[in-house]
């Protein structure tokens, strides 16, 4: 059952990271409005099993005004609230408190932090690592999202605060990833990819939310609009079986997707969600409806 929602404010970023899944650039355009947050989060309160609101982006502190105003609404509304960034505003410790304590004002129960060499080429003297600092120092929970990069040791003395977590994430090699890292060919056959490990279709826990309205379980890939329909209804209507991206992919996993459309596939795909990506690239101008935005999938609107 659904127990978080993610609402992308926008899909503008200062940074333009390779490994981004979503595009996000400083020239990407999407956001939302305080109004069509309202009225998202309305939407939301009427899914009882809904426990956490998470803000993210993008990057949710470019539009810092629609941030607050957003955290302070799902507050309100009794929801969990977490915030996802890449602490780009940490140019110091004290800027970094300055965005901080408001938020921590407002109740703000979780804030994530991309620390890594994908975000920061110095993540050690990161502005995002500036903004851990300054959130533990205001005692606020802390999580680290770090991205292909190895578990650290027990010794570090970050690990040891309890306001702290350390999430290591794998990279995926979709969205930019996809076309800008390079990779060693793993000679993975593209018929052994039968299941998709991330995403329980059948009983999802986690929606997104984009700019556009965009309801996703899997960025990219989209069961409606809950600006033309209420996000409940989308769920209560919803046949994944019958969903021409994500039955094939329940059924079968990527692999799916090769053989229900008749597509060609490449020799070598890093990974399953590779794969998937490639895939759903090539059927995006069949299914516009589903696979969308197509800014996801670098392509002209």
């Amino acid at each position: 059952m659904l127990r978080n929602i993610h609402i992308l404010l926008t899909y503008t970023c200062p940074l333009q990271c390779d490994h981004c899944f979503i595009y996000a650039s400083p020239r990407a355009s999407g956001k939302l409005t305080p109004t069509q947050v309202t009225h998202l989060l309305e939407q939301t309160s009427t899914i009882k099993t809904i426990e956490w609101v998470y803000f993210e982006g993008g990057e949710p502190f470019l539009v810092y005004p629609l941030l607050l105003s957003s955290v302070k609404r799902a507050k309100r509304l009794g929801f969990k609230v977490g915030v996802i960034s890449n602490g780009y505003f940490g140019r110091s410790e004290e800027a970094a408190m300055r965005y901080l304590k408001p938020l921590i004002a407002l109740g703000l129960d979780r804030i994530y932090i991309s620390n890594d060499r994908f975000h920061y080429k110095n993540s050690a003297n990161s502005p995002a690592g500036k903004v851990i600092e300054a959130s533990i120092k205001l005692c606020l929970p802390t999580t680290r999202i770090r991205i292909g990069e190895p578990q650290l040791s027990e010794q570090d003395p970050i690990l040891n605060n309890d306001l702290f977590r350390d999430e290591t994430r794998s990279l995926m090699m979709v969205g930019r990833a996809a076309e800008k890292i390079q990779f060693n060919p793993s000679n993975n056959d593209w018929r052994s990819f039968t299941f998709c490990p991330f995403k329980d279709l059948e009983d999802p826990e986690s929606i997104y939310i984009d700019p556009f309205g965009n309801a996703q379980f899997c960025q990219g890939i989209t069961i409606g609009n809950v600006w033309s329909s209420p996000l409940h209804d989308l769920m209560d209507q919803l046949d994944i079986a019958l969903h021409p991206i994500y039955g094939p992919i329940r059924l079968y996993g990527p692999k799916g997707l090769v053989e229900e459309y008749n597509l060609a596939p490449l020799a070598e795909y890093q990974d399953l969600c590779h794969l998937c990506y490639v895939t759903r690239r090539q059927l995006v101008s069949r299914f516009p409806e589903y696979l969308s935005p197509s800014q996801v999938y670098n392509l002209q609107n």
